[in-house]
């Protein structure tokens, strides 16, 4: 995102021209689970959305979260 910001100009030229140039954005979503994407401009790590998988995560309390009749 820090690049796109820098590089508005950039951008906004590319797209408004029609430009192949490496600066137009054909398009955006969003990094759900690659830990190994960076960016192609300054190959800044881009987070992604789930985090890192091999952390583990803690298992809620037995009786945590249940509905009793």
């Amino acid at each position: 995102m820090e690049c796109m910001r820098k590089e508005y100009k950039q951008i906004a030229y590319a797209r408004k021209h029609n430009l192949r140039d490496g600066w137009r954005v054909d398009a955006v979503d969003i990094n759900y689970e690659d830990d190994a994407l960076h960016c192609d401009h300054c190959n800044v790590a881009i987070e992604s959305a789930y985090g890192d998988p091999s952390e583990t995560r803690q298992e809620a309390p037995q009786g945590a979260n249940t509905v009793s009749a």
